[in-house]
This record gives C-alpha cells, structure tokens and sequence, in this order.
C-alpha cells in the first residue's frame, strides 16, 4: 500500500520543546495506524482501539497543555492565532468524539472487516490532513505570536 509516514522534520516544529515533543506522540500514533494498515492481515475493532483510546486523551489533555503554553508566553493572550488554534482544536474534538461514537457502533453492530478497514483509513487520512493544515500552519503561526517563543516576529 505505501503509506507515507511522518518523519518528524524542522518544519514542524513550534519552537516550544515540550509542544514539539507532545506532536511527535502523534507522529508516532499515525505511523502505528499506518502500520496496522498495511500489515496486510484483516484489521479488528481491537487493533483500532489503541490508536482511538490515544486519540481522545491526546485531543484532550495535549491540546489543554499548548493552549496554556501559548498563552503564558503570548504578549496578547485574546491574540486571533490563539483564538483561531482554540477553535481549531474544539472541531478536532468533536472529530475525535465522532470517531470514537462509529467505532462503538461498528462495535455494536458487528462490522465487516471491509468497514473496519474503511474505518481506519478514513482516520489515517483525517489525521494526515489535521497533521499538514494544523500543525504546520495554525500552530505554528500561534507559536509565533508567543513573545518567549524562537518563532516569534516581532
């Protein structure tokens, strides 16, 4: 299948050690999705429920984390980047808690493993998409308006 794998690179980084640090966690939780992906074995509702269970607590308890650090560091804390990442990470959220409510009901319902890996595409591609837009524009714009921050423009 080739799926690509994020590498961890420069340009991802924030600038913030212990933000950077927290992304990379989730380079590794796609990277382990792509994994399971092309083991080329049929892909169960258990193999899933690692990479969701980590999803809703990293959607939870990082995005809590980098939205303080922002703004503790940030000369406007009421900063439109900082707004537009706190919306951003509100609508990751609902994803994360829709993905997790069709996991449950394919659980409930028995799915197919035809479903089970559409299931689990569709999330690798969400979250390559959410890696690519949000980390690498939206965190990284609201990391620059943090005036401690090595990204910062002032």
């Amino acid at each position: 299948m080739g799926l690509p794998r994020f590498v961890w690179q420069r340009a991802y980084e924030t600038g913030i050690p212990e933000v950077d640090m927290q992304h990379r966690m989730l380079f590794d939780a796609i990277n382990r999705l792509a994994d399971i992906l092309e083991s080329g074995s049929t892909i169960s509702l258990r193999d899933l429920n690692g990479s969701l269970a980590f999803l809703k607590y990293y959607a939870e308890w990082h995005f809590q984390r980098e939205e303080r650090i922002f703004e503790k560091r940030a000369d406007d804390p009421k900063h439109p980047l900082l707004c537009a990442n706190r919306r951003a990470h509100a609508r990751f959220n609902s994803l994360a808690q829709e993905w997790y409510r069709r996991f449950l009901a394919m659980q409930r319902d028995g799915a197919s493993p035809v479903q089970v890996r559409q299931f689990a595409q569709d999330l690798y591609y969400e979250l390559i998409d959410w890696v690519e837009n949000h980390v690498l524009q939206v965190d990284r714009r609201a990391a620059a308006v943090c005036a401690h921050c090595p990204l910062h423009q002032s």
